[in-house]
């Protein structure tokens, strides 16, 4: 399992949180936050992460899918803008 600092996601900019992602997805085959996720996480950081998930071409289409949900919802069935 690989993860990406949480200290990067609260104050990176997306750009360096990207590549971050590509780095971690090129040796581990799961991609996740170093701990848990601060209140001052950026959620465009949050979406940068995922976003490079989405560009490596061995990711699945279900899981593209997966993630896609996941994106668009609260955690709670609720979608988001």
């Amino acid at each position: 399992m690989g993860n990406v600092s949480t200290r990067l996601l609260a104050t990176a900019t997306d750009d360096k949180v990207m590549r971050a992602a590509r780095k971690t997805i090129e040796v581990a085959t799961i991609l996740a936050p170093a701990c848990g996720l601060s209140t001052t996480t950026l959620v465009e950081n949050i979406r940068a992460m995922v976003r490079e998930v989405w560009r490596q071409p061995q990711i699945g289409q279900l899981g593209k899918v997966e993630l896609g949900a996941a994106l668009r919802s609260d955690g709670n069935g609720t979608s988001l803008p």
